[in-house]
């Protein structure tokens, strides 16, 4: 809850029982190396370093173009879409 700072989970298991605390709490550390922000992906932060290096580089409409497309592509990694 963001007016006590308090976070809350839940975990839902086929099996209830079936996995000790200490199970529990391993497998939750190990999901948590899969959970990433796409912005932090490599593929997505090169083009993204690229095109803002040639962004700094261009000139009058081919720069505005970028502009926009960099706008886009930056909504489309906080979309998380």
């Amino acid at each position: 809850m963001l007016s006590t700072r308090e976070a809350k989970t839940l975990v839902l298991e086929n099996t209830p029982g079936r996995l000790s605390p200490e199970a529990i709490r391993k497998a939750r550390e190990k999901m948590q190396a899969l959970k990433f922000h796409p912005r932090d992906s490599l593929p997505n932060a090169t083009a993204l370093a690229r095109a803002e290096a040639l962004y700094v580089e261009l000139t009058g409409t081919e720069r505005e173009e970028l502009g926009h497309s960099l706008a886009h592509f930056r909504a489309a990694l906080d979309s998380q879409d």
